[in-house]
């Protein structure tokens, strides 16, 4: 499956501009999916960092609970790779 991330990129952001991310959080202690580890403990993954592909993945999977939030800029988790 390709991957596509039709986001702008990080660098991009519009300064003080709400962004937006998925709030994700694991039904178990720990659960991966999309190269990311997921706990009970929300994980904010800001939109414009993922693939399309890894927003679908995240979204499709009924281990976790996935909700679209915005957030400040200054609270954007940079995902690790």
């Amino acid at each position: 499956m390709a991957k596509t991330n039709n986001s702008k990129p990080a660098a991009q952001r519009v300064a003080g501009a709400p962004i937006k991310a998925l709030k994700v959080i694991s039904r178990r202690d720990s659960f991966r999916r999309a190269g990311f580890e997921f706990t009970g403990e929300a994980k904010t993954l800001p939109l414009d960092e993922l693939t399309d592909d890894q927003v679908e993945a995240l979204k499709a999977e009924p281990l976790l609970v996935v909700s679209e939030v915005d957030i400040e800029p200054e609270k954007a988790e940079t995902p690790a790779t």
